[in-house]
């Protein structure tokens, strides 16, 4: 909804969004108009990821890094196991894996919105160094590609 407001300006913005169904539909509705002579500008998870399923933003930065935020943050009622959450979309097996073994998050609303707002905080705080060398080579590949990407479609008026 925000990027209408900024296709008018001189700059056309990149959109970044999820590969899920849901992200899929907005690539379309994105690209069919608004977007329609700036296609470069809207990216889609799974172009920078090598997966056969469904991804999401949380899938750039791994199950690992996640359910290590997880489990110090204390989002979870009890501690969740890396091994337990299986290949696929993070927080579709995350969420699968609970309901499995009856693990409760402690706000039940708002508890993706704190695994995002805890994963950041330790990025920005004083461990970001240990968090930096636990990224494994597929994703740091993969993040390289998606800011080469987005700098080069950010100049102006990137026409295909």
């Amino acid at each position: 909804m925000y990027a209408r407001l900024f296709v008018d300006l001189e700059n056309i913005p990149v959109v970044l969004l999820d590969s899920d169904a849901e992200g899929k539909k907005v690539y379309e509705t994105l690209t069919d108009t608004i977007f329609s002579k700036n296609k470069k500008n809207v990216l889609k998870i799974a172009d920078f990821l090598k997966k056969t399923y469904d991804t999401e933003i949380e899938d750039l930065i791994g199950r690992e890094l996640l359910v290590d935020c997880i489990n110090k943050n204390n989002i979870t009622k009890s501690p969740i196991s890396v091994d337990q959450i299986k290949e696929g979309t993070f927080i579709d097996k995350l969420v699968d894996n609970c309901q499995k073994n009856n693990i409760k998050f402690k706000d039940k609303v708002n508890w993706k919105y704190n695994i995002s707002l805890e994963f950041k905080n330790s990025i920005l705080g004083d461990n970001s160094e240990d968090i930096i060398n636990k990224i494994d080579e597929e994703k740091l590949e993969a993040f390289e590609k998606l800011i080469k990407t987005i700098n080069k479609n950010a100049k102006k008026k990137n026409i295909d």
